[in-house]
């Protein structure tokens, strides 16, 4: 699915990037209020990662025109 509505391309670069959990990857991007993950920090280190792992995520940077 390129527009990733549940956010899967995220746990991916995670797995990639050796996270042992969701839980631990999401840890990372808490917000301080508690109320979610923080969009901002989130979207920087994906693109920043996932530069790392083309071979396997590289297609929806093709998909999605956003490289």
């Amino acid at each position: 699915n390129p527009n990733d509505n549940i956010g899967a391309r995220y746990s991916i670069v995670a797995i990639l990037e050796g996270f042992d959990s969701q839980e631990e990857y999401e840890e990372q991007f808490e917000s301080k209020n508690g109320m979610g993950l923080e969009y901002e920090a989130l979207e920087k280190w994906f693109y920043e990662s996932a530069q790392k792992h083309l071979d396997v995520i590289g297609w929806w940077f093709e998909l999605d025109n956003v490289m």
